[in-house]
């Protein structure tokens, strides 16, 4: 188990890196005036679940909530002050107030599905809650809201 969790580390690194390195390119992308039609996502669905995921492993809920919408009648929308206070509230007592928690000990995608206005990642997720490890398999829907995936907040 030691092991594992040795190589996990530095995999975590690299993708905080990464992550590091695409935050640039994301608000460059939204600083620019218009994104034309046919040009893609800086980020992938993939690449943001994954950057989702990572600022709910350590704590960062504000970024999470950054990267997603709600669905209301049909269309999408950021969270307003209230709903991000209320859902900040329930993370921070299931994962503690900085992800302490909480860890995830992998991740990974096994299917995408294309569901006309949004993208349905199917993932596998082993992870520490409370020193008690288990595993889930779930899905998580993500959109465009202007040339930019986001996550639909479950």
């Amino acid at each position: 188990m030691q092991m594992s969790l040795r190589l996990i580390s530095p995999i975590r690194c690299l993708m905080i890196l990464l992550l590091l390195l695409s935050v640039g390119c994301i608000k460059e992308k939204e600083e620019s005036e218009t994104i034309p039609a046919s040009q893609e996502p800086a980020l992938s669905p993939e690449d943001v679940f994954f950057e989702y995921s990572r600022s709910i492993d350590i704590g960062d809920y504000d970024r999470a909530f950054n990267l997603t919408v709600v669905e209301a009648g049909g269309d999408f929308r950021t969270m307003d002050e209230h709903e991000r206070l209320a859902k900040k509230l329930s993370l921070t007592e299931t994962y503690g107030e900085k992800g302490e928690k909480f860890e995830i000990l992998e991740l990974e995608v096994i299917d995408k599905e294309e569901l006309g206005d949004r993208v349905r990642l199917h993932y596998r997720m082993k992870y520490s809650l409370n020193g008690r490890q288990d595993e889930i398999r779930e899905y998580i829907d993500l959109v465009i809201i202007n040339g930019t995936w986001k996550v639909v907040f479950p």
